[in-house]
């Protein structure tokens, strides 16, 4: 009997344990598909089809995707920082 992949979020992921198992299903679907995992443009290629579960996982405002990515490079910045007391 074939278990069941089960996917959850990350703790500070933007979508819930639901959301994260329909992801994980249709990458592994593309996966499945080309015969070996995807590549970033290709997750980003099957995602522009409205109809992709992937689809709402991205901004396609481009505006408010550069704004989305400026945080998202903050944020990694700033957790990368270590403070030390001297």
């Amino acid at each position: 009997m074939k278990k069941k992949r089960v996917f959850k979020a990350a703790p500070d992921a933007d979508f819930d344990d639901k959301q994260a198992q329909i992801y994980g299903e249709e990458l592994m679907r593309i996966a499945k598909k080309l015969g070996r995992m995807p590549t970033l443009k290709e997750i980003l290629e099957s995602a522009k089809d409205k109809n992709s579960p992937l689809h709402d996982y991205f901004e396609w405002d481009d505006r408010k995707a550069a704004e989305k990515y400026k945080q998202s490079i903050s944020k990694g910045r700033t957790k990368l920082l270590r403070q030390q007391d001297h």
